[in-house]
């Protein structure tokens, strides 16, 4: 192809809208030689995108995916990305997409057959590779396992060393795997973000992000100059596990109370707005104290009253009040540690799959397991027979709980009762719920 010596004037219209990214040379070029005459589409409307590089290869860009599905549902007649942006751009099905590793032999391809390539298929997938190493701490396994299989948020908290950390990464290899439909809408947060690997389609295990605590808050939230999402929205359908969670700003915990909420996070910056999806699932760990000793047997704590309570209001009780499950962690005797075996983990992953159908088996969706319960679904699937309702009527009175721990039970029972293939929810399951809500050994705070 010969460039044109001729003035070249370009309209990137609307010009109100920054533009910004490498994605714009694709669609520069092909225009550039239709309007030289070099090149004639045939077709109407065609959307390309992808970066051209000195010596006119195509190098792949972010938004692949979101430009398919903009693609499908405008009815444009082809997709033109490069070659390792094709498998991402069939993710959807019915995108008649064309690809090169060039700008030639793009063209080449542009003139020939488009053909209507099927939707990418989701792969069965193993968990991720985790050496299983919690032995004993049968509280703390069983936490694990509710979590995993109602999406509930999780506070590990005790002294340093007792395993918070390694008990919250021992999660992900318990998540269930993602949904066709959840899978394209985390696929695409990723695309967005730049983050999915060349040549991937789409994604099939839940993402597990963990930001260190010196993250911002349009770090985690999303924003910044070209407004892309955050960490809350990388993890949708997914879990976001804040280490040490009283050591982020207060000012950045605050900001998920509204995504933990919605689901999702609107993003407003300097008159322009975006909303981002954040199905997240939050886990947290943190020390019981300041200085770490309550929890230990032989610890001396020398925190006053005064400076526990500045430590735990650093995460606040908005943020409390929206965990369902709390387990206080604290060290396992070493006997315990070289004698009990492991927990299984393929029994406790089956278990979480089994539960996760069970809630797909009474019309939940994908997308709505058991901690996203609404208040007209959990009057439907919570049925609880009269002595549960009891039980749960004088707790409640007594513990002085809110409209929303009230809710947070009912949904911890219901997974409950799912793990135990029970259609009802039973007292069992609402005295097991309390538990897990106020542990023992939980005088460190109140929410």
């Amino acid at each position: 192809f010969e460039f044109p010596a001729d003035r070249i004037l370009i309209n990137l219209s609307p010009a109100d809208l920054p533009k910004s990214g490498s994605g714009y040379d694709l669609p520069l070029a092909l225009a550039l030689l239709h309007a030289t005459g070099q090149w004639s589409p045939p077709f109407r409307r065609l959307l390309a995108i992808g970066e051209l590089s000195l010596d006119g290869g195509l190098r792949p860009v972010p938004g692949v995916l979101a430009g398919a599905q903009k693609c499908l549902a405008e009815g444009i007649d082809a997709f033109v990305v490069a070659e390792d942006s094709f498998v991402e751009a069939t993710c959807v099905g019915g995108v008649p997409a064309a690809c090169g590793s060039s700008l030639s032999s793009l063209v080449s391809s542009l003139n020939g057959p488009i053909v209507l390539p099927s939707p990418t298929a989701l792969s069965p997938v193993d968990p991720p590779a985790f050496e299983w190493t919690l032995r004993g701490q049968e509280s703390l396994v069983r936490a694990l396992e509710v979590a995993a299989a109602g999406g509930h948020s999780l506070l590990l908290y005790g002294p340093p060393g007792a395993g918070k950390t390694l008990a919250a990464r021992a999660l992900e290899p318990l998540l269930p795997p993602l949904e066709p439909e959840a899978a394209v809408e985390t696929t695409r947060l990723w695309s967005l973000a730049g983050m999915l690997p060349r040549r991937q389609g789409l994604l099939s295990q839940r993402p597990f992000r963990s930001p260190h605590h010196h993250a911002t808050a349009e770090g985690l939230l999303g924003g910044g100059k070209l407004i892309g999402p955050g960490e809350i929205s990388l993890s949708h359908h997914g879990v976001l596990f804040l280490d040490e969670a009283p050591e982020f700003s207060p000012r950045v915990l605050q900001g998920l109370r509204e995504p933990l909420e919605s689901g999702e996070v609107r993003v407003v910056r300097a008159g322009r707005s975006a909303r981002f999806p954040a199905l997240f699932q939050l886990v947290m760990t943190a020390n019981a104290c300041p200085c770490g000793q309550t929890g230990r047997d032989r610890g001396v704590c020398f925190c006053s009253g005064p400076e526990i309570r500045r430590y735990w209001d650093r995460i606040g009780g908005a943020i409390l009040d929206r965990v369902d499950l709390r387990v206080f962690v604290t060290p396992e005797r070493p006997d315990r540690v070289l004698s009990r075996p492991s927990a299984d983990l393929g029994q406790l992953r089956e278990s979480v799959l089994g539960a996760r159908r069970r809630q797909r088996a009474r019309g939940q969706g994908a997308l709505l397991p058991n901690a996203r319960l609404g208040i007209r679904h959990l009057e439907r699937v919570c049925a609880c027979d009269s002595a549960s309702l009891a039980y749960l009527a004088e707790r409640a009175q007594r513990e002085d709980w809110s409209s929303r721990a009230l809710h947070s039970l009912l949904r911890v029972a219901r997974t409950l009762a799912d793990l135990d293939d029970s259609e009802t929810v039973l007292k069992d399951h609402l005295v097991e719920a309390v538990g897990l809500r106020r542990p023992q050994g939980e005088q460190y705070w109140e929410v």
